[in-house]
């Protein structure tokens, strides 16, 4: 129970699913805010698998392919690169 509830709450936070895609200014942001990233259910860090672009109905963004150092739960992470941010 406490599992799905964490799962939820994930998918609920800016970059937890393509829905909530967290807003960043550049790619670069990727890697240093992945790491920066806790793991959900445990706490403890993600490392980042891969992270490359993708085409979510109409829009473009990037996903951060995460696993837990401790866990190994796979996770995604969302971005949507806007200029503006600058």
């Amino acid at each position: 129970m406490l599992v799905r509830d964490l799962e939820r709450l994930w998918a609920l936070t800016p970059g937890g699913s393509a829905e909530r895609p967290r807003p960043i200014a550049s790619p670069a942001q990727v890697e240093p805010i992945a790491a920066a990233t806790p793991c959900p259910l445990c706490a403890e860090p993600l490392r980042l698998d891969t992270h490359e672009a993708c085409v979510v109905g109409q829009e473009l963004l990037r996903v951060a392919r995460l696993r837990c150092t401790a866990c190994e739960i796979r996770r995604a992470l969302f971005f949507r690169v806007q200029a503006s941010l600058h």
